[in-house]
């Protein structure tokens, strides 16, 4: 018998084939479009949607329902409508009901069977593959990728998320996907987005954090902390929202000192205001994940920015001194719309996290950064085109982080140019946020990476695989989707890189550091024989992605130069290393430097 989205579709008056309307009911129920019933039927595709949800600890802190409904939509616009898009939910709290766009909600527990019989493409979100949230959700992810490529159905990896910095996407596919079932689609634009997404060009920065929506938040907290910048907006404050989280790569230069030194640097600011300007300060946090903070000898982000507070309430009380001192959602974690709904109001943000200034550009209040990494100039130069507002004042530089006066005069120059910068800002909107769709929509399309099976298999006499990169055109064993889906099943010519080689290892041991000339490596884990190369590379998640497990492997490149999850000064054992080159040089015939 036809499920509700066929017989809907049956019901529906002659003329092209429409996707059921925004209002659509969500369910539990599975709905039925497979290939033999109404998606293919009825020209439409079947596209299941897996996004973090709660796979990710401390609830939303990078995907909520914001972040869904902006994959939602970019889903719809990249296949003109034309699809039956389902979601996959986890636990009962995550409220998927309301989305428009959305077909049916479905419960992790039966995403693993739908996603065989029903969905035509599946979409994961970067973050369900990252084995810093648990192998549990990494396993669960690699054996729903398994079972696509098994039967040739393509499997589409796009980040669901606040995180515009997936670098690591391409070697947490390596990791989880079977030998058998690795396909790589990349071009030059590809590989520099996967390598350094978020450090290049702007638009690959914006993502969907610039298309969150904003609402009043339902928490208590965070209705108390709007109300309080509203009042000081009437008691005629300028409001300076403040995240001061200094990225790992500088932590250890300002372990110390940091505290005291931004809270200085806080009250120097308003002080330098002309007589009669006040200003409130309102610290945000925005990153719980307390080994961020490590370096810094603090326990977490808001137990940095309470004893900021303290500092400054404890120096307060003079002419000029800041008028008052919030501290957002009293510390209180909020999904991410609820921060735009606060940063919406204040007049400046003054921020060291890349994710909390994408949100707050998203709408129009004025951005400065902290400029510990490469990305936050490139993104207020991208924000502030070709405008008189001069950009390099908008950026606290890092050999500047503890220098007297420099944070100051950033803040200082934000506060004293609110004004022209929401101006310039407002002109830029409408670009801004079509930079956002494009990104979505690279991320998405086959400019991502994008899994497949291939036909044949090739298998060295010593056992092991090689893995044969092909170009989807002449695969006999994937099957046509409708057309509506190859967009985003990347179904279209590309420029593929050659394949790589699968080689044997006996000499590794999961969790085991060793050292190259290119770097330490960080050995994800031995599964069977075997370990896979790829390209990765953000040294900041060395010690925290998965570590143990069958699903995690030592990622190596073709040319047998050793690259993975990098952080200096790990421990090494230079003999493993030397078992490893002979492996891969004299098994298997890899050039390799041996110096």
């Amino acid at each position: 018998q036809p499920g509700p989205c066929l017989r809907q579709r049956q019901g529906q008056r002659q003329g092209p084939p429409q996707c059921p309307p925004a209002e659509a009911p969500v369910t539990d129920q599975a709905p039925s479009c497979s290939l033999a019933g109404g998606a293919a039927e009825h020209g439409c595709g079947c596209v299941l949607l897996v996004p973090p949800c709660e796979l990710v600890p401390a609830a939303h802190s990078m995907g909520d329902a914001a972040s869904v409904q902006a994959a939602v939509a970019a889903v719809h616009r990249g296949c003109d409508g034309q699809v039956v898009l389902d979601v996959a939910y986890f636990g009962g709290s995550f409220a998927l009901h309301g989305l428009a766009g959305v077909t049916a909600a479905i419960p992790y527990a039966n995403a693993l069977a739908h996603a065989h019989v029903y969905s035509d493409v599946v979409v994961l979100g970067t973050d369900v593959l990252d084995g810093r949230y648990g192998v549990r959700n990494a396993c669960w992810a690699a054996a729903l990728a398994a079972r696509r490529v098994q039967h040739a159905r393509p499997v589409s990896l796009v980040s669901i998320s606040y995180d515009g910095e997936q670098e690591y996407a391409a070697a947490i596919v390596g990791q989880l996907l079977p030998v058998r079932a690795l396909y790589r689609a990349r071009n030059a634009a590809s590989v520099a987005s996967l390598q350094m997404l978020g450090a290049t060009a702007v638009e690959q920065t914006f993502d969907i954090a610039y298309l969150t929506p904003s609402y009043v938040p339902q928490g208590a907290a965070a209705e108390r902390s709007i109300a309080w910048v509203r009042e000081r907006k009437d008691a005629g404050d300028l409001v300076l929202a403040a995240n001061l989280f200094v990225y790992e790569v500088a932590q250890e230069r300002v372990a110390g000192r940091w505290v005291a030194h931004a809270a200085t640097e806080l009250m120097a600011a308003c002080a330098a205001l002309p007589t009669g300007r006040r200003v409130s300060v309102m610290l945000v946090p925005h990153d719980w994940r307390r080994f961020r903070m490590v370096k810094l000898g603090i326990k977490s982000e808001v137990e940095m920015l309470k004893e900021v507070q303290r500092a400054i309430q404890a120096s307060s009380g003079g002419e000029g001194d800041c008028a008052s001192v919030h501290l957002f959602a009293g510390g209180e974690q909020q999904l991410p719309s609820a921060e735009r709904a606060v940063l919406d109001q204040v007049d400046v943000v003054f921020s060291g996290y890349m994710h909390l200034m994408i949100i707050a550009a998203s709408t129009g209040a004025p951005i400065l950064g902290i400029g510990t990494q490469p990305k936050f100039r490139r993104l207020i130069s991208d924000v502030f085109h070709s405008s008189s507002i001069d950009t390099d004042r908008c950026i606290l530089e890092p050999a500047d982080l503890l220098k007297r006066g420099a944070m100051a005069s950033v803040i200082l120059y934000g506060l004293e140019n609110a004004n022209r910068m929401r101006r310039t800002m407002s002109k830029r909107a409408h670009q801004l946020r079509e930079a956002a769709w494009q990104n979505l929509d690279f991320l998405l399309s086959a400019n991502a990476i994008h899994m497949a099976s291939w036909a044949d298999e090739y298998s060295t006499p010593s056992g092991s695989a090689h893995a044969l990169v092909y170009d989807q055109r002449t695969a006999p064993s994937v099957p046509q989707l409708h057309p509506n889906l190859a967009w985003l099943a990347g179904f279209h010519a590309r420029e593929d890189l050659p394949g790589g080689i699968l080689a044997r290892n006996s000499v590794l041991e999961t969790g085991q550091y060793i050292r190259s000339k290119h770097g330490t490596v960080l050995v994800m884990g031995v599964d069977g024989n075997v370990v896979i190369y790829d390209e990765v590379g953000d040294p900041a998640f060395a010690t925290h992605i998965i570590g143990k497990g069958a699903m995690a492997r030592l990622v190596v490149d073709a040319s047998g130069i050793l690259r993975g999850y990098t952080r200096a000064g790990l421990p090494f054992d230079e003999a493993r290393l030397d078992a490893l080159r002979r492996a891969l040089a004299d098994d298997y015939l890899l050039p390799y430097d041996r110096s």
